[in-house]
């Protein structure tokens, strides 16, 4: 009869691999299932991710950071511009009593590290290559593998999966396609960058930001409105790297050898429910959200920042505790209305979003009671 875990965690990415360490430290058994090769990755390109300062404590605390392994680059200073260049909001690292705005980590690297620290963990087992199909959610969970007869059991199921995920399909789960008609490109460029400063830009004709990666290079986001990408032709002989500058200016002249390292439509999904029985979803099968703000991945630390915290009382009679499951469920709502709002009265360049826009950034250039409140919203400030 196969071994019980207390967990069985499906998705061997940042989300599967940062919940799977966090609970193992709480001495829990954990299964981590991977449906590709579970190891060090290797990369010679730099993809970002920002991670907020509320999710740089929760690792250092946890001794989940190590800045020798982590290629990082500390954002000391943020610049908002929203349409024009009279509704600008600055900000820096004095509004936070010195302390950082976040850091842009190498997400390989990254998940390397947390892959290694997972791979020496004595309570945790990984199965890599396999694909799994769920046999039951009540406890004991029953998960098979699709290519063998084995059997992987646990009390509890908790999937990390990419959007579009077929488990919450499976579970009749339910929900919600968002479609902002855009397309997200990222590019590296050569840049002599010495500020540690990061730029968001909202524009007509998308969005924008740049990300500091090392003194002699940037990586720039750019979430194009689709009826504009003829006029940047990214993938073309032909880019028009002068536009994207223009909509980049005045933070960042002469792009300088830009590499393409991803693109993807920006059509996202959540689910309407994200909870059920004795399973739990986090990450992009929960929720996948628009880059701007980079909140998607620092969201899911929060959720599982919670479980570390509830670990005591994360499990009630056999079954997620329904208090923790509400502390989570009421900062996943909070969260999804903040970026409905935003992707409705912000984004886009109409009158609404213009006068929202400027009364918007000029409040928050007046009060600094209200300066500091937003500033610690964005950056994950507990």
């Amino acid at each position: 009869m196969p071994k019980k875990n207390d967990f069985i965690i499906v998705g061997g990415g940042l989300v599967g691999c940062l919940t799977s360490l966090i609970l193992s430290k709480k001495n829990y058994t954990i299964c981590l299932i991977e449906k590709k090769t579970f190891k060090h990755i290797i990369s010679d390109n730099f993809t970002p991710l920002s991670l907020t300062i509320n999710t740089i404590h929760f690792l250092k605390k946890h001794d989940l950071w190590n800045s020798s392994y982590i290629k990082a680059s500390e954002i000391k200073e943020l610049t908002v511009k929203l349409f024009n260049s009279f509704n600008i909001m600055r900000f820096c690292s004095d509004d936070l009593y010195g302390e950082e705005l976040g850091s842009v980590v190498d997400k390989s690297s990254f998940l390397s590290y947390l892959i290694d620290n997972c791979k020496k963990c004595k309570n945790i087992n990984v199965v890599d290559e396999a694909d799994v199909d769920i046999e039951s959610i009540t406890s004991p969970i029953k998960l098979s593998q699709t290519d063998s007869k084995s059997t992987i059991t646990g009390d509890y199921l908790i999937i990390t999966d990419g959007a579009d995920s077929q488990f919450a399909k499976n579970l009749d789960m339910g929900s919600l396609s968002f479609n902002y008609d855009q397309t997200s490109y990222m590019f590296n460029t050569n840049y002599q960058h010495l500020s540690k400063g990061a730029f968001q830009i909202f524009s007509r004709k998308g969005i924008f930001a740049i990300l500091p990666f090392n003194d002699n290079s940037v990586s720039i986001v750019a979430s194009i409105y689709n009826e504009f990408i003829d006029d940047f032709a990214f993938e073309s002989e032909n880019a028009n790297f002068d536009i994207l500058e223009m909509e980049l200016a005045p933070y960042l002249r002469g792009i300088d050898k830009p590499k393409l390292i991803y693109k993807y439509p920006l059509n996202t999904s959540r689910l309407v429910a994200w909870s059920k029985q004795n399973v739990i979803f986090l990450g992009n099968s929960s929720q996948l959200i628009h880059p701007f703000g980079a909140q998607g991945f620092n969201f899911a630390a929060d959720c599982i920042q919670v479980i570390s915290d509830k670990s005591e009382d994360l499990l009630l009679d056999s079954e997620f505790n329904p208090e923790i499951l509400n502390i989570i469920n009421k900062k996943r709502n909070a969260l999804l209305k903040s970026v409905d709002f935003t992707s409705s009265a912000l984004m886009r360049n109409s009158i609404l979003a213009n006068v929202c826009s400027s009364v918007f950034s000029r409040t928050i250039n007046l009060s600094s009671t209200l300066r500091k409140s937003f500033l610690k919203k964005i950056v994950g400030m507990n």
